[in-house]
C-alpha cells in the first residue's frame, strides 16, 4: 500500500547528507580570488553533549565523537531527519514523534516557549574543517547569509563574534578573518541559539506547523570570499524613466571599504557601453564609504531613447548584463556578469552576485526597484536574488566598473 504524505509538514530549511571526510592536501595551490562556499563536511551536536568550549572545538586537535553529519544551509532538525535520526515529518503524524513537539494541535508554537526538556532549548554546535590555498596579498572574508537566530562564532581557536553581535534571522554578517585563517587547514565552529519570544524569525501557519527546533541553524549559505586592500560591496544601478519613456536617468552606487591599517587611494571607473565615468576615491584606515555616480554630476548617465522591459505580450523584455569588475594588478581581469532589468522607480537595495580580484572584491550590480511597481517578478538563485520590474522599465548597455588602488 502506498503511503500518501500528510501535510502537517514543517518549515525545514536546507538539507543534510553524509559526506566523506576531506582528503589531506599537503601542497596548496593559490587561492582563486572568488567565492568559496562552505556547504559540505559540517557536523552538528547539542551543547548538552559537548563539554568543550568554542576555543577548543574550533581547533584541528578536537575530534568530534557522535556528532551528526550535515550540510549547510540546514536547520538542526533537517540535518537529523536527513541522517535518519527521526522519521520524515511530512508523513502522517511523524512530526509529533520528534522530541520537543509537545504543543497542542493548532497552537502557535512561534510564540510559545520551548519545553524545558526539549533537546533544542540549549544551543547547538555547527563545526566544519575547510582548506585554503595560498592567500598571499589577499584579504579573506567570512560570510553568513542568515543564522537563526543568534550565534557565537569561533575560527581557529579565536572567537570572532558573540551573540550580542550576531542576532536576527533576517540579517547577513561578514567578518574580516585575514589575520585568523591559515593556508591549509582551518576550523570553524558556530554555537547557534534557537529564537526566543519576541525574536523575528520564520513563523507559523496552521498547515505548516513549526518544528521543535524553531528552525534553529545556519539557514542560508556560509562562504569565504576574497579581496585586495579595498573591498567593494552592495553595488547597485538605479534608474528613473521619464513619463514619456524617451529618456532614462541612471545612478550607480558602490560601497567601498578599507579594512587595512594603511590609507589607500585610487580611481573608481565605471562604463556603460560607450559611456565612461570615473571618480577619485581616498579611504583612511578602517574607513568605509558609499560612492555614487549621479546624472547631475555625470550627464552621460542620462540615456536618450532607452530600451524598455515591457509586460508580457506588450513588447520585448529587454534584459541587459551589467558588470562590475576591478583590474587591480591584473591587467586582464575577468568581470562578473549578471542579468538585470532596470526599473523606473526609486532605489532599494538587493543582494548581488559576487566576484572578486587580487586587489578589490567586486560584485555584479543589479537594478533595484522600490515599490513594489505595478507588477514585478523576483527570481532567486543560490548566489543571487534579482528583482525585475515588469512594468515600464529600461535597460542599458552593459556596464563595467574598474578600480586601481595604491
Amino acid at each position: 500500500m502506498t503511503r500518501a504524505p500528510f501535510l502537517s509538514a514543517i518549515a525545514i530549511l536546507g538539507s543534510a547528507a553524509l559526506h566523506p571526510a576531506a582528503a589531506q592536501v599537503r601542497h596548496w595551490p593559490p587561492l582563486t580570488p572568488a567565492r568559496t562556499d562552505l556547504a559540505d563536511h559540517w557536523q552538528i551536536q547539542s551543547s548538552a553533549q559537548v563539554p568543550q568550549t568554542g576555543d577548543q572545538i574550533s581547533t584541528p586537535g578536537f575530534h568530534p565523537q557522535g556528532w551528526y553529519p550535515a550540510t549547510v544551509p540546514s536547520t538542526v532538525v533537517a540535518a537529523q531527519v536527513a541522517d535518519n535520526v527521526y522519521p520524515d515529518p511530512y508523513y502522517s503524524l511523524d512530526l509529533r514523534s520528534i522530541p520537543g513537539t509537545t504543543y497542542d494541535f493548532g497552537d502557535n508554537f512561534a510564540v510559545d516557549p520551548m519545553p524545558v526538556d526539549s533537546p533544542y532549548v540549549v544551543p547547538w554546535w555547527y563545526r566544519t574543517v575547510f582548506h585554503l590555498g595560498r592567500i598571499d596579498g589577499l584579504r579573506i572574508w567570512l560570510n553568513f547569509d542568515s543564522i537563526n537566530c543568534r550565534a557565537n562564532i569561533w575560527l581557529n581557536g579565536r572567537q570572532i563574534a558573540t551573540t550580542s553581535q550576531v542576532q536576527g534571522m533576517y540579517r547577513s554578517f561578514e567578518f574580516d578573518v585575514t589575520d585568523l585563517v591559515a593556508e591549509g587547514t582551518n576550523v570553524l565552529a558556530v554555537q547557534v541559539f534557537a529564537p526566543t519570544l519576541n525574536d523575528f524569525f520564520l513563523t507559523f501557519v496552521d498547515w505548516n506547523p513549526l518544528p521543535p527546533d524553531k528552525d534553529m541553524g545556519l539557514v542560508r549559505p556560509v562562504y569565504i570570499r576574497t579581496s585586495g586592500p579595498v573591498a567593494l560591496r552592495n553595488s547597485q544601478v538605479v534608474t528613473q524613466v521619464d513619463p514619456a519613456l524617451d529618456r532614462a536617468h541612471l545612478t550607480l552606487y558602490a560601497d567601498l571599504s578599507n579594512p587595512g591599517a594603511d590609507a589607500v587611494s585610487g580611481t573608481l571607473q565605471g562604463t556603460i557601453g560607450s559611456i565612461a565615468v570615473s571618480q577619485a576615491v581616498q579611504l583612511a584606515p578602517g574607513e568605509s564609504k558609499r560612492v555614487a555616480f549621479t546624472p547631475q554630476n555625470y550627464p552621460v548617465l542620462d540615456i536618450q531613447d532607452p530600451q524598455l522591459w515591457w509586460p508580457a505580450g506588450l513588447g520585448r523584455r529587454t534584459c541587459t548584463s551589467c558588470t562590475w569588475s576591478s583590474p587591480p594588478r591584473d591587467p586582464s581581469p575577468t568581470p562578473k556578469t549578471s542579468s538585470s532589468a532596470f526599473a523606473s522607480s526609486p532605489p532599494r537595495s538587493t543582494p548581488n552576485s559576487i566576484a572578486s580580484s587580487a586587489s578589490m572584491a567586486s560584485e555584479s550590480s543589479s537594478a533595484a526597484p522600490a515599490g513594489p511597481p505595478t507588477c514585478c517578478s523576483t527570481r532567486t538563485t543560490r548566489a543571487r536574488t534579482s528583482t525585475s520590474a515588469t512594468c515600464a522599465t529600461c535597460t542599458s548597455t552593459p556596464s563595467a566598473s574598474k578600480a586601481a588602488w595604491k
